[in-house]
């Protein structure tokens, strides 16, 4: 029956107190502003300066700013650094450096299979008994690995005399 009457002082009081409360949170409210500002400042002047900007996102308050930074990190030690102390945190920064912890490591395999294929053809150029099965095998490998540009000469020259071999 009286609720409203406690309800109101209870109102009162609190409104008194935020009263008192707003000039520190203004002060507060203010200088995490000026933080920011400061922080995005320099996540802005990074220009590919990788340890700076890993060195932001590990010790920003802000996921603006530790966004902005994760933008200068590509080397796949400092990527795996930053997944590590962000993964729960921010999960925007975590999931762009798994990103591109994926494409770097896919990269990598394709590298791989490419130069995997590339020793088949020239140990088949070495082989005495030389069927169409394996080249035709080795084809098949080679269509299913990504290009990779810095292989794809060296492959096309072992796969042209394991060609003039057959022949």
């Amino acid at each position: 029956m009286f609720d409203f009457i406690f309800k109101r002082t209870t109102d009162q009081a609190a409104d008194q107190q935020a009263a008192e409360a707003t000039p520190e949170q203004g002060a507060a409210a203010a200088a995490s502003a000026i933080r920011r500002e400061e922080q995005a400042q320099r996540a802005a002047s990074l220009a590919g300066d990788e340890t700076a900007a890993v060195e932001l996102i590990l010790h920003s308050e802000f996921a603006g700013v530790r966004l902005a930074a994760a933008e200068h990190v590509q080397s796949q030690p400092q990527l795996e650094r930053v997944l590590q102390a962000m993964r729960n945190t921010d999960r925007r920064v975590a999931k762009l450096m798994q990103g591109r912890l994926d494409a770097i490591r896919y990269q990598q395999a394709e590298q791989q299979k490419a130069q995997a294929c590339l020793e088949l053809a020239q140990r088949l150029l070495q082989d005495e008994k030389l069927t169409p099965n394996q080249v035709a095998d080795l084809d098949r490998q080679w269509q299913i690995t990504a290009a990779v540009p810095a292989l794809a000469e060296p492959y096309a020259a072992a796969r042209a005399a394991l060609a003039a071999r057959l022949e």
